[in-house]
């Protein structure tokens, strides 16, 4: 859907942040941090967490993930459609 994420060590700590929305609908905003993904019980602590992530809500035929993501001093539970590759 266009968004872009980049993973990057901020306090010592691997963080996964939003650098780019690409749908206004999807519910991630720019500066969003990822903190987990919550229907695979996945959360980000090493950032290969999110290819995890991934993985179990494609083989298990979900649409949504449902992300836990820090926005500012806030912490959210965003939903936001699987784009899904053409057959």
């Amino acid at each position: 859907d266009g968004t872009v994420l980049e993973a990057r060590i901020q306090d010592l700590q691997w963080q996964i942040a939003v650098t780019e929305s690409g749908v206004r609908d999807n519910g991630l905003q720019v500066g969003d941090v990822l903190l987990g993904e919550i229907a695979t019980s996945t959360g980000f602590l090493p950032h290969t967490d999110l290819a995890t992530a991934m993985d179990r809500l494609t083989s298990s035929g979900l649409e949504t993930a449902l992300f836990e993501v820090r926005r500012g001093e806030e912490r959210l539970d965003v939903t936001v459609p699987l784009a899904r590759a053409p057959n």
